[in-house]
């Protein structure tokens, strides 16, 4: 376990990490154990040899409930052995997974299906009173207490109407769609991907919430799926990337009353306001500090239609 040194390859080992759940810490240091017990060695990017290119570890801050995903360069025939070992010593576990990813050119971990080796498919979150059922690859805030903060000044911001029909673009598990359900007529949650779209979908019907339709589609093609409703309200919580030009031209063409915009990065968040502000008039801007003592600061902008 560790990180790489700053502008380099060098990898630099630490036993835990104090700014993470410490449960996290606790498996990871009972894995690491284990492997070496189990001579499943982790990758050795010099020698390519090896069977574990990554673990995640995945806690929900209020259920306690952890999911385990090994990311492997080839099946090891002593993962089912380790991994009965390690629900013995860790009871807080109730989902494993191991991903096969062979392609060291490849960033990222979740490029195969998954195999669900123990367990669970999905691990539950708690947030406003809601059930999230999480698979691996979903996206879902590290920082809860802060994103209950972040979700509810987007709802307070946008100011829905019973009879107005909203847009959830770059849903993810859809959490601004469970948010605002109960004050919308209609919510068209648009995500791309596949495991995000059937968390939510899960999560949509744990929570017997039926006025959320999710589209599995980029937001282009799902707008074009659209043209006949009349959008009233459209919120976005894009990545860092921001919204950008060919994004912003399709909301020039629906032209919703209302935009709420969660960003995460100031310097795009600044570039997309650029253009958005030559149709919409920039109302509100309130900043979230989503990782404390870090540059980092999310916020969440109203803007109105000119």
């Amino acid at each position: 376990m560790g990180m790489y040194a700053r502008a380099s390859n060098k990898f630099v080992q630490i036993k835990d990490c104090p700014i993470q759940n410490k449960l996290i810490n606790q498996i990871l240091s009972t894995i690491i154990h284990l492997m070496d017990k189990y001579e499943m060695d982790a990758l050795d990017h010099k020698t390519k040899k090896g069977y574990v290119r990554s673990l995640v570890v995945r806690v929900s801050e209020n259920m306690k409930e952890a999911q385990v995903s090994f990311i492997m360069v080839k099946r090891s025939n002593r993962i089912g052995d380790l991994v009965e070992e390690l629900i013995r010593k860790e009871k807080n576990i109730v989902s494993v997974y191991e991903f096969i990813n062979d392609d060291l050119k490849k960033a990222g971990y979740f490029h195969d299906a998954g195999r669900l080796i123990y367990g669970k498919e999905t691990i539950e979150e708690k947030l406003n009173n809601q059930k999230f059922l999480l698979k691996p690859e979903a996206f879902f805030q590290l920082n809860t207490a802060q994103a209950d903060k972040f979700y509810k000044e987007m709802k307070r911001l946008a100011n829905l109407k019973k009879s107005e029909i909203a847009i959830d673009a770059y849903a993810g598990i859809a959490p601004v769609s469970h948010y605002i359900y109960d004050t919308a007529k209609h919510i068209y949650a648009i995500e791309l991907d596949k495991a995000a779209c059937e968390s939510a979908k899960l999560s949509l019907e744990e929570n017997h919430i039926t006025n959320v339709t999710v589209l599995q589609s980029d937001f282009k093609r799902a707008l074009s799926g659209l043209k006949e409703k009349k959008i009233d309200v459209m919120f976005f919580d894009p990545p860092r990337v921001g919204l950008g030009e060919e994004t912003i031209n399709l909301i020039f063409e629906f032209k919703p009353k209302r935009l709420i915009y969660g960003s995460c990065n100031p310097s795009t968040l600044a570039k997309d306001l650029n253009i958005l502000m030559k149709e919409y008039d920039l109302i509100e801007t309130v900043p979230v500090d989503m990782f404390p003592y870090t540059s980092l600061v999310e916020s969440v902008s109203l803007l109105t239609i000119k």
